[in-house]
């Protein structure tokens, strides 16, 4: 993955830094064979554990790829372009709250950013090989979520 793909990879997902974990895993496990995806999966699972941002596997590619100075440069990379962008982005989000357009973009990239987790989601599970039982846990384990757990703003309201 070059420096340019790699910085373009948070601009250009919506869903926050997990939504990268589906074209990050092609990139560099299918494209350019760096890892394998048992590697991929190792790293993953080191992500998931670490305090921080769900995009915080990058650097770690970064550092097996090349050492310290690889982390570095990736972490720059994967942050500081996408940290530009949502902070332009959250002034003209501000400014627009309230507007039809707001509301259009609201509802409109709410879906996108779960199909970007659900490709995340699904390049995991492919790569971890699983199985039927892992699938089927993973489905159980969403409908649970999905149908058991109280939204937010159910819960805020209940404490008002």
């Amino acid at each position: 993955m070059t420096g340019v793909q790699t910085c373009a990879l948070p601009i250009w997902e919506v869903g926050g830094g997990t939504s990268i974990l589906a074209p990050l895993q092609h990139e560099i496990v299918d494209v350019h064979h760096w890892f394998t995806d048992a590697d991929y999966i190792d790293m993953f699972a080191l992500s998931r554990v670490a305090p921080g941002p769900g995009s915080i596997i990058v650097p770690l590619v970064g550092f097996n790829l090349a050492g310290w100075m690889g982390a570095l440069i990736a972490s720059l990379g994967i942050f500081l372009p996408a940290s530009t962008v949502c902070y332009f982005a959250a002034l003209v989000w501000n400014r627009i709250n309230g507007t039809r357009i707001h509301k259009v973009l609201s509802s409109g990239l709410a879906p996108i950013g779960m199909g970007m987790l659900s490709a995340g989601a699904v390049a995991v599970m492919i790569s971890s090989g699983t199985g039927l039982p892992g699938w089927g846990l993973a489905a159980l384990s969403t409908a649970v979520l999905y149908y058991l757990t109280p939204h937010p703003m159910k819960i805020g309201r209940a404490h008002v």
